[in-house]
């Protein structure tokens, strides 16, 4: 196996980084953080709109769906119905009158 010869010509280094002075190394630190210089606002179609952070709150015009509904599994209950609940003093609730079971984008019971 054959090793290549080190013994040829040194070639120049490319030495990239320089020292700066710490006034101006801060500067520059600074300059590149700029908020104001790296954020700005534009519009663009939805189609561009992929992986993109939005500058502001979006709002729909019209809710959709136009119901309240469950955003998760669980149990619907009128609040009210369980402020007496303590630890220690349950409150008994009955399916069907003082709870409902609830699916994920299903309405919400009225009330």
């Amino acid at each position: 196996m054959s090793h290549p010869d080190t013994s040829a010509s040194v070639t120049t280094r490319n030495i990239y980084l320089e020292t700066l002075p710490i006034a101006e190394a801060v500067d520059r630190a600074r300059a590149a953080l700029d908020r104001a210089a790296l954020v700005h606002a534009e519009t663009v179609g939805s189609h561009e709109a992929a992986g993109r952070v939005l500058s502001e709150a979006v709002y729909a015009r019209y809710s959709s769906p136009t119901m309240h509904s469950a955003a998760m599994d669980g149990i619907a209950v009128r609040a009210a119905d369980t402020f007496a609940a303590r630890e220690g003093h349950p409150v008994a609730l009955r399916r069907g009158v003082t709870y409902h079971p609830v699916n994920t984008g299903h309405p919400m019971p009225e009330g």
